[in-house]
């Protein structure tokens, strides 16, 4: 996965920056990859989790049906209650694809 597109000189991964939109590849390709961290963390990848998110966000038409699937993601997410170290390792993970990290994806929703 190649960097995110940001439309604006703002830097996408700056936290309080809520003014930027990233590609709707770059926020699919975000989607998913949140999908399967969640996942790996805590639930069993052949329970539906996966497939109900990542397959929502690969069939998504548009940039707007992928803020609603992120903004649904992020919901279970937070329920979930990650630890701090948890958290770097995501936004390592988002860093290393070249996607924006979390505070950034809330950002968009």
């Amino acid at each position: 996965m190649t960097g995110a597109v940001v439309t604006d000189t703002n830097h996408p991964s700056s936290p309080d920056n809520n003014s930027y939109r990233i590609s709707e590849e770059s926020l699919r390709a975000a989607v998913i990859l949140l999908t399967h961290f969640v996942s790996d963390q805590f639930l069993d990848p052949h329970a539906g989790f996966v497939g109900q998110f990542a397959g929502a966000a690969r069939a998504a038409e548009n940039y707007p049906e992928l803020q609603e699937i992120l903004s649904r993601l992020l919901g279970t997410f937070d329920a979930m209650e990650f630890n701090e170290s948890q958290i770097v390792g995501l936004n390592q993970q988002l860093a290393a694809e070249g996607l924006p990290g979390l505070v950034a994806l809330r950002g968009l929703v």
